[in-house]
């Protein structure tokens, strides 16, 4: 039974290895890692899987794992009642979940969503609907992405963007969602501030089963994707549910003036629809691989079909902008022995730095934890920006410099693990390639 299964990557024999059962079926499950080091597994599974109906959520459970006991039993907490006794969730496959500061977790689900506690699974605070007839879960295919936090307000604000998606009225030629929907929460001696309602914008392309990429100086790249449809498998006769690739990457810069935030960028010449998946490399480049039934669909332009027919085994990378400005690149240097600098909460370090522009120093340093992507939900990544308490100069960047940071001063910013730490220059948003650091806590056991 696979849905029950709990299974890691042995990096040593490159398999997966399986440590445990749950205690129920989860059918495109959203896992999230708790600043407890414990992992939340949360999606409804339904019996048979095709949507409909018949697949409003009745699964009223989450589960959480134990990765330092990997073989016990998972601890099963009850979700608020609202999710599974009406049709405001209607289908809760991937649901967009997130850490907020305040260690609360942010749950949205279709067309409806709520601040719940973890460990109780009790209700929060409920938050503001989306727009009429817009639907963000499977098979409407959404991307959402919890924007960077900072330490600009304390880390006390967090904000979620929701991207394109699909209309509850939608079939297979349906022009997607184009727009995209960002909500502001603030968290403050014990009470949460939040928007009324979601912030509305134009993207300049409509996107379902795309994916939605954070990069180190803060901005969002949406990327992959169809213009038309839904996700899904096939419809009548094998054709696939998604049509019209989205080929267009769109750059969004949450800093920019208002409507002047969306950039396009240059095309792809191969479909990335259902079953891809991008994420952000070391290098800074973005990875993007994968793509099921990608042969038998329409398209308005043309493209590089797949070699292998159904699916695509092609990956490409994506170098923005950013990546491509070597005399304002920045460098790290002097970094541990093995490529891994351990690190505890609320500490302060050095990272030793040059860059070849004498006129280029550093505006920040964030943390970037390693993606993972599909569905259209990037569900780990998630970039944390530290306190920065000191540059220093000394003339000439190409001898090396130093910059002086605090790591995230709780877990609820940055739940344990390896996270990657980027430089951003003072001018054309320009970042390091980045090296690698984890944050307290043990990895899990893997029994052989």
């Amino acid at each position: 039974e696979g849905r029950k299964g709990v299974r890691v990557l042995n990096m040593t024999s490159n398999k997966l290895v399986e440590l445990s059962e749950l205690q129920f079926g989860h059918w495109l499950a959203t896992a999230t890692v708790l600043p407890n080091s414990q992992i939340m597994i949360m999606s409804d599974s339904p019996k048979p899987v095709n949507p409909g109906p018949k697949d409003w959520v009745k699964n009223p459970f989450y589960e959480i794992w134990d990765p330092t006991n990997p073989t016990l039993p998972t601890t099963t907490v009850q979700m608020p009642a609202a999710f599974y006794t009406s049709s405001k969730g209607r289908y809760f496959y991937y649901p967009f979940v997130f850490v907020l500061p305040s260690g609360d977790v942010f749950v949205w689900s279709n067309t409806f969503g709520q601040i719940i506690n973890p460990d109780t699974g009790k209700t929060v605070s409920k938050l503001p609907s989306l727009p009429p007839h817009v639907q963000t879960q499977y098979p409407w295919g959404a991307s959402a992405v919890l924007m960077p936090l900072t330490p600009e307000d304390g880390y006390e604000c967090a904000s979620v963007m929701i991207c394109g998606g699909g209309w509850d009225y939608g079939w297979i030629n349906t022009t997607a969602v184009d727009m995209c929907f960002t909500l502001k929460m603030c968290y403050s001696e014990g009470k949460y501030t939040i928007d009324k309602a979601w912030t509305v914008e134009e993207m300049p392309l409509p996107r379902v089963t795309g994916s939605a990429v954070l990069l180190p100086n803060k901005k969002v790249l949406l990327i992959g994707g169809a213009m038309n449809g839904l996700m899904g498998d096939a419809a009548s006769g094998g054709v696939a549910m998604a049509n019209n690739p989205n080929f267009w990457p769109v750059l969004y810069d949450p800093k920019a003036p208002a409507g002047e935030r969306f950039t396009v960028y240059a095309r792809s010449e191969i479909a990335r629809m259902l079953h891809s998946s991008h994420g952000l490399n070391p290098d800074g480049t973005v990875l993007a691989a994968g793509c099921d039934r990608c042969d038998r669909f329409w398209s308005a332009t043309n493209y590089s079909r797949s070699p292998e027919g159904f699916p695509e085994y092609r990956v490409e990378v994506f170098r923005t902008p950013f990546t491509l400005d070597r005399e304002r690149r920045p460098n790290i240097l002097d970094w541990p022995e093995g490529g891994v600098m351990e690190l505890d909460y609320n500490v302060v370090f050095d990272i030793n730095w040059s860059v070849p522009d004498n006129n280029t120093s550093i505006a920040s340093v964030v943390l970037v934890a390693p993606s993972s992507d599909t569905h259209a939900f990037n569900m780990h990544q998630r970039v944390v920006e530290l306190e920065l308490l000191n540059v220093v100069y000394d003339g000439d960047h190409m001898t090396g410099d130093k910059v002086t940071v605090r790591t995230p001063p709780n877990k609820n910013l940055a739940p344990p693990g390896a996270y990657m730490v980027f430089l951003v220059a003072d001018s054309g948003d320009v970042y390091s390639e980045a090296k690698w650091v984890t944050l307290a806590e043990a990895a899990p056991v893997t029994p052989e």
